[in-house]
């Protein structure tokens, strides 16, 4: 590097007498490099680099006395990384007037010069300008390290600000030290709102799982994480994976603990989903199954049973009606096998082009009785919503839905039908890229808790006992279910105790003219 080329940099000279001072600032002016800012103060001025009209990095001392001043030592020891250069007379004892004036780095091993070991001494005034050089070099070589460790310290950061799992370091005694953004927006707070709570108290939802992960935590270098549920800010429980290290200092004792936590709340949700389309898939193959058998079987009854009636004698009421009984009720064990071949896919599908919101405009209003103390609302477009699907199966899905939601309503309510092509991904999550033709029924009635949710589609389940001694068979929800998946689409529940609740079927929209 040359010296023309050597980076500008600030001098602050120190000496006990202004003139000397000055002068000593004009050479340093005129020297090279020759791009200084140079301040001269005396020893007694000094209270702080800050204090000055400069922030020099090289400091120039008339003489070990002044070096050696306890102000000046002060300055020094604040100011730790500052270069300084001492000028020495060589007829000072212990000094080596040659190697000073080459600007070699001596240590003030009890000579008086007041040298520290990143000083650089010379032995007179002539020969400051010599090692200005060397010092603008060794200060462009400490500027190009300093910024390449912030450059990799802001990479670093970045990297842990930015990241999407958790990041936090914390004390033994349950404090945070550290939280990354990532690890505040799970959890519902701020940051500097996390650094204030209780870790144990306000996040743990079982204080001694806790306990258990700092047992695990401290007996391995580095722990691969257990599965905890944590308390957000909202109330509301995260599944979590913590997984993180015990920091020890010198004597062994735990510093504090730093390590990641991962979010396992969806992914957890969506395997119980599956784990319950995966079940109630099952029951729909052995439905289907069985109920195909019994068919056969029951059909072969129903045909010989009406053999049987009409061989009777005409004066044989008694009998007649007897049988007649036996079979109305083999009738409706027939229709009760038909319903659950139809939950279990097996009955074919008899599909046309059909416009939703029609048939809901047209069907609704009578199904609800005149005495049923619910009104009804329908929100329905004037184009049509066209799906493919079997006419009979639609009806069969609005008689479900409307009859569970009056039966939801005993002491009166809203009942609101809503047809509508969906193409926004967040309100069809089933099919994000393709347009559906989106069914809603909502009623105002008592809602559901999330465990009588996550059992409504099973077969045989109902919310009123007394539904199974008034006729119902429980297989509602579940035809509802097994025809809207025969059809390619998605049903789902929205409900809340109290607040009622809201039936969503999707099904495939299809662009074509309804069929008659």
């Amino acid at each position: 590097m040359n010296d023309t080329t050597l980076p500008a940099f600030e001098v602050l000279v120190v000496c006990e007498h202004d003139a000397r001072a000055r002068a000593l600032g004009d050479l340093l002016r005129a020297s090279p490099p020759g791009d200084l800012h140079v301040q001269t103060a005396a020893p007694g001025d000094l209270e702080g680099v800050r204090t000055l009209e400069c922030t020099p990095e090289v400091l120039v001392f008339g003489s070990p006395r002044v070096a050696a001043h306890p102000r000046v030592r002060k300055l020094r020891q604040q100011e730790s990384g500052l270069h300084s250069v001492v000028i020495t007379p060589d007829d000072r004892p212990g000094t080596d007037a040659d190697n000073d004036v080459r600007g070699n780095r001596t240590h003030d091993r009890g000579n008086g010069t007041g040298a520290g070991p990143r000083d650089d001494l010379v032995r007179d005034d002539a020969s400051l300008p010599e090692v200005l050089p060397r010092a603008a070099r060794a200060l462009a070589a400490r500027h190009r390290l300093e910024q390449h460790a912030r450059s990799r310290n802001i990479d670093y950061q970045e990297l842990v600000e930015h990241a999407a799992l958790g990041i936090y370091r914390s004390t033994p005694e349950g404090r945070l030290l550290y939280a990354n953004a990532a690890m505040a927006r799970m959890l519902g707070f701020t940051v500097p709102e996390l650094l204030e709570i209780d870790i144990t108290r306000d996040l743990y939802l079982d204080p001694e799982d806790r306990s258990r992960t700092l047992e695990e935590i401290e007996g391995s270098r580095w722990w691969d994480g257990v599965e905890v549920r944590i308390r957000r800010k909202d109330g509301s429980v995260m599944h979590a994976m913590v997984a993180a290290r015990a920091v020890r200092g010198l004597d062994g004792k735990v510093l504090y603990y730093e390590g990641i936590i991962e979010d396992l709340t969806v992914r957890r949700h969506l395997e119980q989903q599956l784990a319950r389309l995966r079940r109630l898939e099952a029951v729909e193959r052995l439905a289907g199954g069985m109920a195909h058998e019994l068919n056969n079987l029951f059909t072969v009854m129903l045909v010989n049973l009406e053999m049987a009636i009409d061989n009777l004698p005409d004066d044989d009421g008694e009998v007649r009606g007897e049988l007649s009984d036996v079979r109305d009720a083999l009738s409706h064990a027939v229709d009760l096998i038909r319903k659950v071949r139809r939950f279990g896919a097996r009955e074919p599908l008899r599909a046309k082009i059909v416009d939703l919101a029609a048939l809901t405009r047209e069907v609704v209003p009578h199904l609800v009785p005149p005495e049923a103390p619910v009104a009804v609302n329908l929100d329905l477009p004037d184009e049509p919503c066209t799906v493919q699907a079997d006419r009979n199966d639609m009806v069969e899905i609005l008689q479900n839905l409307v009859a569970n939601a009056i039966e939801a309503m005993p002491e009166g309510g809203a009942l609101t039908a809503r047809v509508r092509v969906a193409r926004d991904s967040e309100e069809v999550r089933s099919a994000p890229h393709r347009p559906q033709v989106l069914l809603q029924i909502r009623d105002t009635g008592a809602g559901m808790d999330p465990a009588t949710r996550d059992r409504v589609f099973e077969p045989f389940f109902s919310t009123r006992e007394e539904r199974f001694r008034t006729g119902g068979t429980g297989l509602g929800m579940a035809l509802v279910h097994g025809a809207v998946r025969q059809h390619g689409g998605t049903v789902s529940i929205d409900s809340t105790p109290g607040e009622g609740t809201t039936v969503s079927v999707c099904l495939p929209y299809v662009d074509a003219d309804p069929e008659e």
